[in-house]
């Protein structure tokens, strides 16, 4: 595909369809090569600059992610909302700053923010870092979907809705929220019965709603897939549901298997320990001794959001 691309006419399509292929596939190299060469060919452009900001948040850089996507939000589309975006996830995922993550999304206009899913999955993750439940439910209300399609979160509301009743202890709502998900993720694999997110998604609920038999099958499923799989922008996501399904469970060996694979390489979202302890489904998990255990083996990886690291992380690696 590479080779098809880069005989094509260096238009704007082509452009997009070479650093796309780049990205898509964590081939951060050439992603740095391709966006640059546009941006000598064109400095005004602004995707190119949003894809650099999420290369570099990947590789767990908040300095260069932040430049480059303050550099990309100027623009009034899709791609400036994605990039206050990056900001955000900069200081959630890298820093664990609630507060610059909040401001982060405060300036996106509030128009982008009540119809943006990336948005309003963010502004949910802040509100139940911070305990308020409540704004956490207002802020899934704005979204007029029953499912998310983003790539960050792909699934129903209602399991959004029910981690959050679940956290105010409101244990009754929940799971009317959890069986709701439930319904919708499995009339969305009657018409996509190999779709991975879904099958991911679906795990959890079942998990939260105590039927572990049926939630270790979704993950049966799912784990001759992904193990050994490179690493990509759209196998981040399940990986991290896996480990999060895995510790709801109760099997904590297998949880760090799978959580270890989104710290051990460049990975969208870009963890490092400090924001585990605020993240939905893995702050109820933190005093487990697996967890403790990998929380200490990659504290290392916490110089990174401070900006403190001693090397960057390579930009290229094989499989998990």
């Amino acid at each position: 595909m590479d080779r098809a691309v880069a005989a094509l006419p260096r238009d704007g399509l082509t452009r997009y369809a070479e650093l796309a292929s780049y990205w898509l596939g964590y081939q951060f190299e050439g992603t740095e090569r391709s966006a640059m060469a546009w941006l000598r060919d064109d400095p005004h452009a602004s995707f190119p600059k949003w894809i650099l900001a999420q290369m570099y948040l990947g590789l767990r850089d908040p300095a260069d992610s932040e430049k480059w996507a303050n550099e990309a939000a100027p623009d009034d589309g899709i791609t400036g909302l994605r990039a206050r975006i990056t900001v955000f996830e900069v200081n959630y995922y890298l820093k664990a700053d609630l507060k610059a993550a909040r401001a982060a999304l405060e300036r996106i206009p509030a128009g982008a923010r009540s119809t943006s899913q990336r948005a309003l999955f963010a502004l949910w993750l802040v509100a139940m870092a911070e305990g308020n439940f409540d704004q956490a439910l207002q802020e899934l209300e704005r979204a007029p979907e029953a499912v998310f399609s983003d790539r960050i979160y792909h699934g129903p509301k209602a399991l959004l809705a029910g981690l959050t009743h679940q956290a105010a202890g409101r244990s009754e709502v929940a799971l009317s929220q959890f069986s709701e998900a439930e319904k919708l993720l499995k009339a969305a694999l009657e018409d996509d019965a190999e779709n991975e997110e879904l099958h991911a998604v679906l795990a959890y609920p079942l998990a939260c709603s105590g039927r572990s038999a049926e939630a270790r099958g979704e993950l049966a499923w799912l784990e001759p897939l992904m193990r050994g799989r490179a690493p990509s922008i759209y196998g981040d996501p399940i990986v991290l549901l896996m480990a999060h399904t895995h510790g709801i469970l109760g099997y904590g060996e297998e949880m760090v298997v799978w959580l270890r694979k989104v710290l051990d390489v460049p990975a969208v979202p870009a963890f490092v320990p400090a924001p585990l302890r605020i993240y939905p489904g893995f702050k109820k998990l933190i005093g487990l001794p697996q967890m403790q255990a990998l929380l200490a083996e990659f504290s290392r990886l916490d110089q990174y959001g401070s900006g403190k690291a001693a090397a960057p992380m390579p930009k290229s690696f094989g499989p998990r």
